[in-house]
């Protein structure tokens, strides 16, 4: 894959297709032979959204649900402390295939399900939203992010592995249900 830089846009050809980021969008010439239809756009996360959004959720390999954690009520209110930072990906400005959600304590960032649907993989979708959710981060004066992946995720732990985060070895990761 070759890239290519020209006027604040990334152009690549992935899978035989023409492919450009523009200003967090994603456009693609083949499949669109008007230029400039824009397939991808990433948008802040909003609660009207969540019946799609935690329905990719359940049926996505690797996403690990938390019941009441990730409810309507929950989300909504973890929106609302963190709105600067969570994010989806539209598919042609209608279908949600891809989403972020960041936040932080004032000291560390945590980042919660990322995730791009299978069949929209491999177009720099994961890396766009992980840019946007770090710079995010970054502006709200957060210098160190982390997250939980489970063993099993594959595809998940390599992604991360790629995008620079780290395995803690010294670590223990602990929880610890204080409500029902």
């Amino acid at each position: 894959m070759g890239f290519c830089f020209f006027g604040g846009s990334v152009f690549f050809i992935y899978d035989g297709f023409l492919r450009y980021f523009r200003g967090g969008n994603c456009y693609n010439n083949k499949q669109h032979k008007q230029r400039g239809i824009k397939m991808y756009k990433i948008e802040k996360m909003n609660i009207k959204d969540y019946e799609k959004i935690i329905d990719m959720w359940k049926n996505t390999d690797g996403v690990g649900l938390s019941g009441d954690d990730d409810s309507r009520k929950s989300i909504k209110k973890f929106l609302k402390k963190n709105h600067n930072t969570c994010f989806v990906v539209k598919y042609k400005n209608k279908e949600i295939i891809g989403t972020i959600m960041a936040g932080n304590d004032g000291r560390r960032g945590h980042i919660y399900h990322l995730m791009v649907k299978p069949d929209h993989r491999k177009n720099g979708i994961g890396k766009k939203l992980l840019e946007k959710a770090e710079k995010s981060l970054q502006k709200e004066g957060i210098r160190k992010i982390f997250l939980v992946v489970f063993k099993e995720n594959d595809i998940g732990n390599i992604f991360w592995e790629e995008a620079g985060y780290k395995i803690r070895e010294d670590l223990n990761y602990r929880d610890k249900k204080i409500m029902d």
